[in-house]
């Protein structure tokens, strides 16, 4: 081989090297990018779920506690009610012993001499001993009644440290929802300001879009009818449409990135309406989107035609459930990678984002 050959190919040998190791770093910088990304999304999704676990814990605390309270305000009147008895039964015994040691009861022997006659002396011993059993009763009461009133205290006091380890837990959830609002406010703002954090958000919103087209595939291979659906779908909200379909220039960091749906701007709480009959096919949180209904109408012209309904507040509806044209499916929210309150709405053909503007009727 002419030495120049042989050059020319240990020089083409390294720059081949050269450009794997590239390939090698570039490969490793991308997984690492992709590996913080999922790190601080995901951070961001664990804390919106850990301030609405709090918040339904607070509320079930909160439930409870008003329950102990209304528990432990009978608990009192009953002990109330048990003292005043428990005093006059007191004074009625007192009573009774009072006129027995200052001598009102005779002797057997007393009363046998003061009789005028055996039939008097009879009489007179049949009703001292009715007296006698009289006092043994309400005494006897007494002991019961005195042993129930402990009792009741016993309960009123395990009552009181149930009702104080209960506020405990509900002052422990205040701390953990503050928490939680105050980092959940910090990672929006981040969302906003931020372009990395945007840019890791849209990122990763790209490869649940492509997850989500998956799914729908996979649960709607069937195909055929689906039973209340028209083909013609209603707004599932009132409000006008903020953000529209397809690529769209961010205000602050001017890049450029897919949009999939159209977004209503509408307030929060506002009720979301199915635009049109099906059957729930996910209820419930898919990543950046937040809280995700995403409903099934079946077949149109060969292709599967369903819509999503995303970063919701809360879900009224459940997976495989049969929904009809215009049902509420949710309340608008801000769940997953959202900024401010709102409804995202994607249509979708065979599980591929469509404008859904032109189904809208």
């Amino acid at each position: 081989m002419p030495e120049a050959q042989a050059v020319s190919l240990k020089h083409l040998e390294q720059k081949k090297k050269r450009t794997q190791q590239e390939i090698q770093r570039i490969k490793q910088l991308k997984h690492q990018i992709l590996l913080k990304e999922k790190y601080v999304t995901y951070n961001i999704l664990q804390n919106q779920k850990r301030l609405e676990s709090s918040k339904t814990s607070m509320s079930a605390q909160q439930e409870l506690l008003v329950q102990t309270k209304s528990q432990l305000k009978d608990l009192e009147a009953s002990l109330d009610i048990l003292l005043a008895q428990q005093q006059r039964l007191a004074q009625q015994v007192g009573k009774r012993l009072r006129s027995l040691y200052m001598g009102e009861r005779m002797s057997f022997l007393h009363l046998l001499l003061d009789a005028g006659d055996i039939s008097t002396m009879l009489d007179r011993f049949y009703y001292k001993k009715r007296i006698f059993a009289k006092d043994k009763e309400l005494y006897a009461s007494f002991i019961t009644k005195t042993q129930l009133l402990e009792k009741k205290k016993g309960a009123l006091i395990q009552e009181k440290a149930r009702l104080a380890g209960t506020i405990q837990r509900i002052e422990s959830y205040q701390e953990q929802l503050n928490e939680a609002m105050h980092l959940d406010k910090m990672l929006v703002e981040k969302l906003k300001t931020s372009r990395e954090a945007y840019e890791m958000a849209e990122n990763q919103l790209e490869r649940e879009s492509m997850t989500i087209e998956r799914q729908i595939m996979s649960m709607t291979s069937g195909g055929g009818a689906v039973l209340g659906s028209t083909g013609r779908f209603m707004a599932p909200v009132g409000g006008r449409v903020t953000s529209g379909f397809g690529y769209r220039v961010h205000p602050i960091f001017r890049s450029m990135r897919f949009h999939s749906g159209i977004d209503f701007g509408v307030g929060y709480g506002t009720p979301i309406r199915a635009a049109d009959g099906g059957r729930i096919i996910t209820a419930g949180w898919q990543g950046g989107y937040g809280k995700v209904v995403i409903i099934n109408h079946g077949s149109r012209g060969g292709q599967n035609l369903s819509t999503l309904y995303g970063h919701m507040s809360s879900i009224a509806v459940g997976n495989g459930q049969q929904v009809s044209k215009g049902q509420v499916v949710g309340y608008v929210g801000s769940t997953g990678f959202s900024t401010g309150a709102h409804l995202h709405f994607e249509v979708r053909l065979n599980g591929r984002p469509v404008n859904p503007l032109g189904f809208l009727r």
